[in-house]
């Protein structure tokens, strides 16, 4: 890191080795936590506890402990960083383009939906068996053989992706790559956005700004960063599949309970989710980390 020798702060993401090696430079360094992984009870000086990502224990205690500033996604991302490592944070909302996304909604539909689809319910996310857990999307599929899934699945692991497609029912079609520019058309027919993602590794997924921008409701497994049920932006599950199943259905039954979810969502993005929102608070943090290593 002596090639960048006028760098004040460096802006990294996630408790990994990067961020680790980073630390040691002797510059700034504000850590964004990329998910709730990056604060794991089991991690710890001594640590060889490997997280999902491949980031050992010891690593991301020493890039947490090292930080100038870390920045949460969620009030519970900060409320568990302080009482498992005494470590302060300031919680900024994603960011999130929502003028660019507005743009690609009001342009003409490019995406190919299946001809005899006018609506669905969408998950998206990685073919694994600890984060998004696609494996769980089918048997809530089964259980609503009556309510069309459009699933776009990365294959991320070849395992799950070839068991995923085996036992694929038939109320279930899968699209293996959107572009992200064709993203916003994807979410236009839909009529939720379901997610089967663990508590214990996401922190604020990219995908429930999008339904939220798009004026569709979350409906989730186990997740909330702290907006869905407290905004009345969708419904939480608590790990129940049963309710996520009644919830679904609801939803899917009742679009106009669907469409005021949506409603809410879509104010919420607009009144924390904006760039300027995103650039003001950021670039607060940054003066600060300037300003007191210089006082040093």
């Amino acid at each position: 890191f002596f090639m960048f020798p006028t760098v004040d702060v460096f802006l990294c993401y996630g408790a990994n080795s990067l961020t680790a090696s980073i630390v040691s430079s002797r510059r700034g360094l504000i850590l964004f936590l990329a998910s709730d992984a990056d604060i794991d009870a089991r991690i710890g000086p001594q640590s060889d506890w490997v997280n999902g990502y491949g980031a050992k224990g010891c690593v991301s205690y020493h890039a947490l402990t090292k930080a100038d500033q870390i920045i949460a996604q969620t009030p519970m991302q900060k409320k568990l960083l302080k009482e498992r490592f005494d470590l302060d944070s300031e919680v900024v909302c994603k960011l999130f383009n929502l003028a660019d996304w507005d743009r690609r909604l009001a342009s003409a539909p490019a995406f190919a939906y299946p001809d005899d689809w006018k609506s669905y319910v969408i998950w998206l996310g990685r073919a694994d068996t600890f984060h998004k857990r696609p494996l769980l999307l089918l048997e809530l599929a089964r259980r609503l053989s009556s309510v069309p899934f459009l699933v776009i699945l990365n294959k991320s692991d070849p395992n799950v992706d070839r068991d995923f497609r085996a036992n694929c029912p038939g109320n279930v079609r899968i699209v293996e790559q959107v572009a992200f520019c064709d993203l916003p058309d994807v979410y236009r027919r839909a009529v939720m956005y379901v997610s089967t993602g663990s508590r214990d590794f996401e922190g604020f997924p990219n995908v429930f700004i999008q339904a939220a921008a798009t004026s569709i409701p979350i409906v989730s497994l186990e997740v909330d960063p702290g907006f869905i049920q407290e905004r009345g932006c969708g419904m939480v599950a608590n790990g129940d599949m049963d309710c996520l199943v009644d919830f679904v259905r609801t939803l899917w039954d009742d679009r106009k309970l669907a469409q005021r979810y949506g409603e809410h969502g879509r104010q919420y993005v607009e009144m924390n989710h904006q760039e300027t929102i995103f650039a003001d608070r950021v670039t607060s943090h940054i003066l600060n980390v300037v300003a007191a290593r210089r006082a040093r």
